[in-house]
């Protein structure tokens, strides 16, 4: 099963506690190691060097750019759903 913002009817799921999705109990091993082990930490260090690239280019203000990195720390205990908002706003900008 895949990741889902609703549980299943038909399996035994657990909700994960970092992101809210749901997951089946085979599956929440690999969902933690992929979303939130090695996935997260390189994910986290892209958005740091967009963010700036962005800021250098003059794209993006510096309360922008405070705010977000942030969240985007190596050391963050950020979840993925707010990894993920920074994600969507960096990649919304041209």
């Amino acid at each position: 099963m895949s990741r889902s913002d609703l549980p299943p009817t038909n399996k035994k799921a657990i909700q994960c506690e970092d992101c809210g999705k749901w997951v089946t109990l085979q599956g929440y091993g690999g969902h933690r190691r992929f979303y939130h082990g090695e996935y997260q930490r390189n994910l986290k260090q892209q958005l740091l060097n967009r963010l700036v690239m962005l800021r250098t280019a003059n794209k993006i203000t510096k309360s922008q750019f405070d705010a977000m990195t942030a969240t985007v720390q190596p050391e963050s205990t950020a979840k993925m759903t707010e990894i993920m908002a920074v994600k969507n706003f960096v990649d919304s900008i041209k």
